[in-house]
């Protein structure tokens, strides 16, 4: 089957492991990788809103696209995981000029592990972009991941 929750789980570890700056960092909270920015504790379920400034948070996929791999039960899943980097709302020239450090962060840290850890066949970076929270005081900084699983349903 796929292993899309450890894939969201472990891409929070690989953030708060490898992106400077980051305060906090959450995902699904399967309770199978630690934290990095909080020594001997897992990463946590991912809330609604964050706690703090420079959250990390990877969250769970829309509908994945597939495509057959094989003629016998065998497909090719995308998945489209949606990262957030939580920052406090501003005008958003003043928040272009705070992310700006964080596209090569991001890049940096996902670049050299395309299989996250063996979890998948390829991944990548596929987009970023920012927004103001439509409610509360948050502004992010969205980081797509594509990330490609292939499954044998058979």
């Amino acid at each position: 089957m796929t292993n899309i929750d450890q894939i969201i789980d472990y891409s929070a570890y690989r953030a708060g492991r490898y992106v400077p700056g980051l305060a906090a960092v959450s995902a699904m909270g399967s309770e199978l990788y630690a934290d990095p920015l909080r020594p001997g504790q897992k990463i946590a379920a991912s809330t609604e809103w964050p706690a703090i400034p420079l959250t990390h948070q990877s969250l769970e996929p829309s509908a994945p696209k597939l495509d057959p791999y094989t003629q016998d039960g065998v497909y090719e899943i995308v998945w489209s995981i949606p990262m957030r980097l939580w920052v406090a709302k501003a005008p958003i020239d003043q928040i272009r000029r705070l992310l700006l450090p964080y596209y090569i962060g991001y890049l940096a840290a996902f670049g050299p592990d395309t299989r996250l850890g063996g979890l998948c066949q390829k991944s990548r970076i596929a987009g970023f972009a920012i927004a103001n929270a439509p409610n509360g005081d948050w502004a992010w900084l969205q980081i797509m991941l594509s990330v490609t699983e292939v499954i044998d349903f058979e």
